[in-house]
């Protein structure tokens, strides 16, 4: 799905046919969408970001590889963080489900498959899953986060990722 609507993107906002996205094309792609203000600034400032955030190779365009895997790592993060933010910190089992949430990512997106994943991620699981953690109320990523505040960093990163 994810390589299907990069597929889709590009070739909507492609104006020099060259199967890329440049600076230009970019910009013109939120101006379109309404993602953000309608001024020159904002949609370079925009452009500007998602070029360093796509564009891993630094050569000026974002390909149908870099798109689609900068968008997959999104996609992954993004999940995690709607996993943890049904977390209720002060609940008694809210460490072990946030390890568990971890777990669960490193296993399935970072190499960990049983019996030949990559030995370092294997490692960072075993870890995990010896660790002793504090209760998530201690932390301070989980003190005072009021669901307003969760809601806003996910509306920020749907709209500066929306590609």
């Amino acid at each position: 799905e994810i390589s299907a609507r990069v597929a889709e993107t590009i070739a909507a906002f492609d104006s020099d046919q060259d199967a890329m996205l440049n600076l230009e094309e970019v910009c013109a792609l939120f101006k379109q969408t309404g993602v953000g203000s309608k001024s020159k600034q904002e949609l370079d400032s925009i452009g500007r970001d998602l070029m360093a955030y796509h564009d891993s190779d630094e050569d000026g365009h974002i390909s149908h590889e870099e798109l689609s895997e900068s968008t997959f790592q999104f996609n992954v993060l993004h999940s995690r963080l709607l996993q943890n933010k049904g977390i209720d910190p002060s609940a008694e089992d809210s460490t072990e489900l946030a390890r568990s949430i971890e777990s669960s990512i490193l296993k399935t997106f970072g190499g960990c498959e049983e019996g030949d994943g990559d030995a370092g991620c294997l490692r960072a699981v075993k870890s995990l899953e010896d660790r002793v953690l504090l209760p998530l109320q201690k932390l301070a990523a989980w003190a005072d986060q009021g669901e307003d505040e969760g809601e806003d960093v996910v509306e920020h990163e749907q709209n500066r990722h929306e590609l």
